[in-house]
């Protein structure tokens, strides 16, 4: 959630320039959300990611009566309350903070997400990513595209001039697969998926609209797989259906991000840090993915800081209380090194300027 809110942000011109928020959000469009994620994990994430993302306020969840309420959710938003209560962030004049970190090896610690390849960019007019277009992956798993990869693909009837398959220009470390994630389909015509390999068609698929609803259709939602021989090799997938549907990609040597997010905010005088393991998401958890080992003996340095001494509280986001606080000298460079607790979750701090 906190990685889906920033992208749903920066996608949306208008928030570049005036104050932002998600006036509606959630994981499902039914009341099946409780079913989904009963400890609130999405709720959580979304309330403290929303802070580092700059939002006029936390997003704003749909399903009080049947989600919140009966599965007694309001201790997130207490918990949250009391962490940012009295933090005055325009006159505080804040920034994002920015936050590295070290004694932690990606490559070691990876969550389910980390091979999955998501586009941002989704739109039905004509735009750079509504043509075809060129993606690579090098050996070490960096993607290069010159133009945003579109989670969209168009077929060839409903809008033809939008048709837009996408060729993979990949070097393949070992033997793998290459994975197209469908996740929603259009219920004006449905789609259709065909995957090549090195020139030759490997898989197809037909996702037929089989009802008279218009809504988009999530019986297709999966993982359709090709094997992959190592060397290079060039993938084109392309939707040659009726209309669009929602895609991602499974790439199993994608370059890891650290296991560990940082998102907060510096001001003046105060600051407000969140830290998060990545794979504390509703989705592990809900599914056992999750088996809260914790990230230990990590360090984050963040700039950014006015030189003088810091107070900073460690906080217990679930109770929302301060568990340790330390003073922290800032020189003229403006940062702070912080020795990390052992993270399971995710933690929380609160930072102010002593006179």
């Amino acid at each position: 959630m906190a990685r889906d809110l920033e992208l749903d942000r920066i996608a949306k011109l208008a928030a570049r320039d005036r104050p932002h928020f998600h006036g509606e959000y959630g994981i499902e469009h039914h009341a099946r959300t409780g079913e989904m994620d009963p400890q609130g994990v999405h709720i959580h994430n979304g309330a403290f990611s929303s802070v580092g993302q700059l939002q006029a306020g936390i997003p704003m969840t749909w399903w009080w009566d049947s989600y919140v309420h009966p599965y007694d959710l309001y201790p997130i938003f207490s918990a949250f309350q009391r962490w940012v209560d009295g933090f005055d962030f325009v006159q505080q004049r804040v920034r994002p903070i920015e936050a590295q970190f070290s004694a932690l090896e990606a490559s070691a610690l990876r969550t389910r997400e980390d091979s999955i390849l998501r586009g941002d960019a989704a739109t039905w007019e004509a735009a750079p990513w509504n043509q075809p277009a060129a993606v690579r992956i090098t050996r070490e798993g960096d993607v290069e595209s010159e133009v945003p990869l579109t989670r969209l693909l168009h077929g060839v009837r409903n809008h033809p001039a939008l048709h837009n398959p996408v060729t993979f220009e990949l070097d393949v470390p070992e033997d793998t697969t290459f994975g197209v994630i469908v996740e929603g389909v259009s219920g004006h015509g449905g789609a259709g998926l065909r995957i090549y390999v090195d020139g030759e068609m490997v898989r197809g698929e037909d996702f037929p609209d089989t009802d008279e609803s218009t809504a988009i259709m999530h019986h297709y939602d999966r993982t359709y797989r090709v094997p992959l021989p190592s060397g290079r090799r060039t993938v084109v997938v392309e939707n040659p259906g009726n209309d669009w549907f929602f895609v991602a990609y499974d790439v199993p040597w994608l370059r890891a991000e650290p296991i560990l997010r940082a998102l907060g905010v510096v001001g003046d005088t105060q600051a407000l840090l969140w830290i998060q393991n990545r794979a504390h998401t509703w989705v592990n958890v809900t599914k056992g993915d999750f088996d809260g080992t914790p990230v230990a003996d990590a360090l984050v340095t963040l700039d950014g800081f006015a030189p003088g001494e810091w107070r900073v509280e460690l906080w217990d986001t679930r109770e929302g209380r301060v568990t340790d606080s330390q003073n922290h000298a800032v020189e003229d460079d403006g940062r702070i090194e912080l020795a990390l607790p052992p993270i399971a979750r995710d933690i929380a701090y609160r930072m102010h300027k002593t006179p």
